[in-house]
């Protein structure tokens, strides 16, 4: 049986771990692959980056209870094929929401976020798109930065909503 999907958007259930000021986790359930024994989990974090200013990321925890192994998939490459297109956009969905709710509760004034992947293809960029739109929704500015190193930089702003 491949991957089933449980999760909807909103969420019903997730679980928030606030670690402090600039610290916070959203982690929610996605679905299992039983024949593979994993179950898979989005999770969403500001995470300490610079004194006054979080990181803002996220990725994918598949966790196998035949190994006992647990693996963060932090790039779309790694994972891609164990979920089908209507699933990748669901579970976007659901990072989405769960950005919305990190941002609401933590409020950073200013937020640091870029790609995992250096030189990602355009195809693979509309999942930030759609998460630059979540923070200006929360009332952020959002300004593309030059690449550094390859991989797509932003700095959110909290203030003046817009995508620069």
């Amino acid at each position: 049986m491949p991957f089933v999907l449980e999760a909807t958007v909103p969420p019903s259930d997730y679980d928030f771990f606030d670690r402090g000021e600039h610290d916070c986790m959203a982690l929610c359930y996605l679905g299992a692959d039983q024949d593979k024994g994993s179950t898979y989990f989005a999770a969403v974090a500001l995470g300490p980056y610079q004194p006054d200013r979080p990181e803002y990321y996220f990725y994918i925890v598949e966790r196998n209870s035949f190994t006992g192994e647990t693996v963060e998939h932090w790039t779309g490459k790694s994972i891609h094929d164990e979920f089908t297109k209507q699933d990748r956009w669901m579970i976007l969905g659901v990072v989405c929401y769960l950005t919305e709710m990190i941002l609401n509760i933590k409020r950073p004034k200013q937020v640091d976020r870029c790609t995992h992947d250096h030189n990602p293809p355009e195809k693979s960029m509309d999942k930030h798109y759609m998460i630059s739109r979540v923070f200006v929704g929360c009332g952020y500015r959002v300004l593309q930065c030059d690449d550094w190193n390859g991989k797509r930089v932003w700095l959110a702003t909290l203030g003046d909503s817009e995508i620069v």
